[in-house]
């Protein structure tokens, strides 16, 4: 049987990443244009987090590296010329990226590819599923250059797994995530995107109202977690099917209410 390409039409015009929707999937993908992470590319990815929010008939997030590789964490040689008040305003807008990406009704993938470092690696630990080849190498290396790991990631790894990581000699720690199924590994392109269709194509199975709440059950220190509580009267069919979706900016989406779940 042949393969066939899925529908794919590319969306949003921002500079640090390009995005594109597979129509059939109801899936978004994000390439990063940058390896590192920067001011704008943060204030693109709260704007798109922002529509990700707003648009739940999008089931799934997939998040692919620059080129290669996944983002590096930030760029030092642009951060060493802040001053302090600034740096702390780079940290700051970061973990407010981070909580907000752990609140997207989404399921996301990170396809780190040949591996991340620093803030990428802590941007990757978010997503509910991490892909990488076997080649690939992580690094949690910031502590040379005077950065901290947010705490979003120590209640995500928990403490003492966390310290292993960070103060052991061996600065690769891929072995250990794929000791502690953090990360599935791949062999090669091919195989990778076969995966991530897999993961979109899985994704469409699950229940949007289970989807909702077993994201907001797992939101991390959220006092009102264990209540997930969906308010919106649009999706509180006793089936769990979407009712009322408002319209989505591209129709070909999704061009009716889904009947499956």
């Amino acid at each position: 049987m042949a393969f066939v390409r899925p529908k794919v039409i590319s969306v949003f015009s921002y500079s640090t990443f390009k995005t594109k929707l597979y129509l059939e999937e109801k899936s978004l993908e994000v390439n990063f244009e940058k390896a590192y992470i920067n001011f704008e590319m943060l204030f693109e990815l709260e704007s798109l987090i922002s529509w990700c929010k707003q648009h739940v008939e999008v089931h799934s997030i997939v998040f692919n590296g620059y080129k290669e590789s996944f983002l590096q964490g930030y760029d030092y040689n642009e951060v060493k010329s802040f001053e302090a008040e600034k740096v702390k305003r780079l940290q700051n807008k970061f973990e407010q990226i981070l909580e907000s990406l752990s609140a997207l009704p989404q399921t996301i993938l990170m396809n780190t590819k040949n591996g991340a470092s620093d803030q990428g690696l802590e941007f990757a630990l978010f997503g509910d599923q991490i892909l990488a080849r076997n080649v690939a190498v992580f690094k949690f290396d910031q502590l040379k250059n005077g950065f901290i790991i947010t705490k979003k990631i120590e209640l995500l790894l928990g403490q003492q797994f966390l310290r292993n990581l960070i103060f052991r000699p061996n600065v690769d720690i891929k072995n250990e995530m794929v000791k502690a199924r953090l990360v599935d590994l791949c062999a090669d392109k091919e195989f990778e995107f076969m995966l991530a269709q897999d993961f979109r194509a899985h994704t469409l199975t699950i229940s949007p109202i289970a989807r909702f709440y077993l994201k907001k059950s797992m939101l991390l220190n959220d006092e009102n977690a264990h209540s997930a509580v969906i308010t919106s009267k649009e999706y509180q069919s006793a089936d769990g099917k979407f009712q009322n979706l408002h319209h989505y900016i591209y129709p070909e989406l999704l061009t009716e209410t889904r009947t499956d779940a």
